[in-house]
């Protein structure tokens, strides 16, 4: 009889523990939300975002092809699909079919360069930047603002042996333009540069100039400022001096 009753106790003890066994294994997993990751950097195009989505959720994330991604900078957004993603480099497919992926690089959480051209939703295509870098603060101390820019600069050469001016008028209402001017007969002997628009960009302390190429015979008088530029130009302030983001090129001093 104690022989009977102690088969019974194991096979109820076996028979419970394989019901907690298969309930154990057929568990679904409680992290049913996908994950996301965020690298960011900033350069004098301002501060790029790109922000990847997995497609599925996974216990440990980790970026691989068919994730979305997200990637802005300023007003900025391009939308769309990872291709492939190996030793911190993204590839990244728009979500226009029709446009070509391009690369973006990864170490840490920052993002220090994207290649290729970048199709934006807005239907707009730009070179990407290369690598990202961080811009070095103004020597000397202190931060940029957008009131430091307003105003008249101005710098001097000289050509054919005449003394010039070139000036860049920036204005508070969000406009600019730039003159040539010899110094001898600056009333009357003056060239129209260009002009158009300015915005200024917080994170990177830049502005950027929307720049129209004007037609013969047009003046102060008649430029149209709403004209749509046919370049961008940044500028930085640095040491005083008004002065191209990138590469070399005048320096203006404030009057």
């Amino acid at each position: 009889m104690l022989r009977k009753r102690f088969f019974g106790m194991m096979t109820l003890l076996i028979g419970i523990m394989l019901v907690f066994a298969i309930a154990g294994c057929s568990e679904t997993p409680t992290n049913t939300t996908p994950q996301k990751v965020t690298f960011t950097g900033t350069d004098s195009s301002g501060e790029y975002s790109l922000e990847i989505t997995q497609n599925t959720a996974r216990a440990a994330y980790t970026p691989r092809a068919g994730d979305s991604y997200i990637l802005t900078v300023g007003s900025k957004t391009s939308t769309g699909t990872v291709v492939s993603y190996s030793s911190g480099t993204f590839e990244l497919q728009p979500a226009d079919e029709d446009a070509e992926s391009f690369e973006a690089t990864v170490s840490g959480n920052d993002l220090t360069s994207i290649t290729g051209e970048i199709s934006w939703d807005d239907g707009s295509i730009s070179e990407a930047p290369g690598t990202i870098t961080t811009p070095t603060p103004p020597a000397g101390g202190g931060t940029v603002t957008e009131a430091d820019y307003i105003g008249t600069w101005e710098y001097s050469y000289t050509y054919v042996g005449y003394a010039w001016t070139g000036r860049i008028e920036i204005d508070k209402d969000g406009t600019f333009y730039q003159i040539d001017f010899l110094n001898e007969y600056p009333d009357t002997t003056w060239t129209l540069i260009g002009y158009g628009k300015w915005t200024f960009e917080p994170a990177s302390k830049q502005l950027q100039l929307g720049t129209c190429v004007p037609n013969i015979g047009d003046d102060l008088n008649n430029i149209d400022y709403n004209n749509t530029p046919s370049m961008w130009k940044q500028y930085k302030i640095e040491n005083g001096k008004l002065k191209p983001a990138s590469g070399s090129g005048s320096e203006y001093t404030k009057k």
